[in-house]
């Protein structure tokens, strides 16, 4: 209809509102079409009216649990129940997902998920346990790749210890994590705690938490060190660019569909398929992926005409569809001339922590800056 595409219109020139309050009268004329519920709930979720979003996604889910966006719309409605603070109804779609979808990629996410609701809700001690059973899950085969940091890991199961007033156990999980030599987010976190363990004595927290203690906790934001994702490859289909990773849960969905794995098998990694000049641009060869080599170029155009925010979309498909080692450095200088310094910072951290390790700062001076931005440096040092 011709209010839909208005609204996708009104939603790419980023007034959300307008969309929403566009699609929104036809609500109870359209409630049972898949289509029209799968759009409102996305233009729903991106103008803040988030209770209408997760009751539209899930209804979508329920009138078509096989059709191809299902999947995306019943994690969305769980991931946006859990953003709204309603974590129960989160836990329980969360689950009805791993139970409809056993094979997706993304149930590992959604352990991840269950596991965290028992921690923001108080329950230290079975999120302890649920964070104890990720760690030691072992992963075959294409999901291999989507197993969670360590020190992620760790960090939580030592959080969860302290919370309950375990501060030994709790100490000896910190003091391993400080002594990683490339200190990174985790042990500089690490090293923090261990400085308040020491200065105080043991204190048992109070597990009867009101329920306004429990909504600050939720409060915090939730940026990549809090919420791990698929070895951050997904990406949110309902979120603004410039968001956290939080906001990329989505993406994956995209490369479950029987086509993308399908050209997976035929194609194998890009691993090989892109080569970069010493100026960071790729390379057009018979090799080159022409979709990323695209994506690149669109990318650079929109930062020159002023569009930032757009261009970050495609500098982040770009990444999780390359392992390209000079492509990811190419990626980095870009991250950071448009200010998005946590991704410029996670690769730096994540894919070339060998390198800076083995050569020092004087070796690779470049990728340390890119693993510690000095963002906003402009308005920082003010």
């Amino acid at each position: 209809m011709a209010d839909q595409v208005q609204a996708q219109y009104f939603a790419q020139q980023g007034e959300l509102t307008k969309a929403y309050e566009l699609l929104k009268p036809y609500y109870e004329q359209k409630k049972t079409t898949f289509s029209y519920l799968i759009t409102f709930a996305s233009m729903a979720a991106r103008a803040g009216e988030v209770q209408a979003a997760v009751g539209s996604y899930y209804t979508a889910y329920k009138l078509g649990p096989r059709q191809k966006q299902a999947k995306e719309a019943l994690y969305q409605s769980a991931f946006l129940s859990y953003q709204f603070q309603d974590y129960d109804g989160a836990a329980r779609r969360f689950k009805e997902f791993m139970q409809v979808y056993p094979s997706s990629a993304l149930n590992q996410d959604a352990k991840w998920q269950l596991a965290w609701l028992k921690y923001l809700k108080g329950d230290y001690n079975g999120a302890y346990r649920s964070f104890a059973a990720l760690q030691n899950e072992k992963f075959k085969g294409r999901n291999r790749r989507n197993k969670y940091p360590a020190d992620r890991m760790k960090y939580w199961m030592a959080m969860s210890l302290y919370r309950q007033g375990k501060q030994d156990q709790a100490k000896s999980i910190f003091e391993g994590l400080a002594k990683d030599s490339l200190m990174g987010y985790y042990a500089i976190t690490a090293n923090y705690r261990l400085k308040k363990i020491s200065a105080a004595t043991p204190r048992y927290v109070n597990r009867a938490l009101p329920e306004n203690s429990l909504r600050s906790i939720s409060r915090m934001p939730a940026m990549e060190f809090m919420m791990p994702t698929i070895d951050d490859r997904v990406m949110a289909t309902v979120a603004l660019p410039g968001e956290t990773e939080e906001a990329f849960v989505m993406q994956e969905l995209a490369a479950e569909s029987p086509e993308a794995e399908a050209a997976e098998l035929a194609e194998g990694s890009d691993e090989k398929q892109i080569e970069v000049t010493d100026q960071g641009q790729p390379l057009q060869d018979n090799n080159a992926n022409p979709v990323l080599v695209k994506r690149f170029e669109k990318a650079r155009d929109l930062m020159t005409v002023g569009l930032e925010d757009w261009a970050k979309w495609d500098l982040y498909d770009i990444e999780k569809k390359t392992r390209n080692k000079e492509f990811m450095k190419s990626l980095m200088n870009e991250y950071n001339s448009v200010g998005y310094y946590h991704r410029s910072s996670y690769i730096g951290q994540v894919y070339f922590s060998g390198q800076r390790s083995s050569m020092g700062v004087d070796g690779v001076r470049n990728l340390w800056e890119y693993a510690y931005p000095k963002a906003f440096s402009n308005l920082v040092d003010k």
